[in-house]
Formats: C-alpha cells, structure tokens, sequence
C-alpha cells in the first residue's frame, strides 16, 4: 500500500507536458511494437514459392520470435528489478543497432513485389460504401441485393468445410 501511494505521490508531481509525453511515447511504442512482426512476416512469406518452403518459414519465423521474447522479457526484467534500468535500456538498443544492419545487407538478396494499389484507397472505398449504404434496405432472400458472384467467377470458392 506505501509504494502504491509513494508512486500516485509522484505521479501528480508530474508535470502534464511530461504525462503527455510518456504517454505518447508508450503508445508510439505499441504501435511499432505491433506492425513490424506482421510486416516482417509477410515479406520473408514472398520469398518462398512452395507451400512447404513457406509453411517452414513461418513455424521457425514465430519459434524465434517467441523465444528471443521469452528471453528478452525474463533477462531484462531481471536486470530492471535489480535496479540496473540504463543497462536493459543499452542491451536493448545494442540488440537493434546489430540487427538493423544484419537486416539492411538481406534486403538486396530478398524478393521484392511492387505494390497493386495504394492500400488506403481501398479501405477509404469500404467505409464511404458503408456510410453510403447505411440506410439501405436489403432483403436476405434476394442474391442479387448482396452482390452475390456465381461460384464459377469467383477467386474463393465456396466450402462447407469450417460448418
């Protein structure tokens, strides 16, 4: 109850430029934090042609990514608790300024598609269709209402497979 009370003491000192700002980094951080694996993911995925060859890929891609977080959050938070906060922080950046390099130099070497279209195109259509659409009525027993594809022009196709 003391350290819970000692750190709202301290936490109200704060300025609230600097509240702002730890909060905008912590966010930022997530957001880095959670687009770099998908992207990451999806690039090694091109370079392989076999379903074999990319299925390999992605159980070692997650196995490693599993362990170096297995690592990284027992060894660093072993260090933190100890009170060696500037050491983890070092670990941590010394850990990116080696892997950023080693990832710079394979970037040459890997198999890079041009982009179809610009992404945020598409999602922008989807919500100005829906915001369009928004009051439309649409009766569940006519197929041409929900813009139903005959199965034979369809890229997916219909599967009772997941019922």
């Amino acid at each position: 109850m003391g350290v819970a009370v000692t750190l709202q003491e301290h936490a109200d000192a704060l300025p609230h430029s600097l509240k702002a700002f730890l909060f905008a980094a912590l966010y930022i951080t997530a957001i880095g934090n959670g687009s770099y694996e998908p992207g990451l993911a999806s690039l090694g995925g091109d370079q392989f042609r076999t379903q074999s060859e990319k299925t390999t890929f992605f159980n070692w891609f997650f196995v490693f990514c599993n362990i170096g977080q297995l690592v990284s959050l027992t060894f660093l938070t072993y260090l933190e608790n100890g009170g060696r906060w500037a050491l983890g922080f070092w670990i941590s950046g010394g850990v990116v300024l080696v892997s950023l390099p080693i990832f710079f130099l394979g970037v040459p070497y890997c198999r890079q598609y041009r982009p179809g279209s610009n992404p945020l195109l598409r999602i922008a259509q989807v919500f100005f269709c829906a915001f369009r659409n928004m009051s439309t009525r649409v009766s569940p027993n006519s197929p041409k209402d929900l813009f139903e594809v005959d199965e034979a022009k369809s890229k997916l196709l219909h599967s009772h497979q997941l019922r």
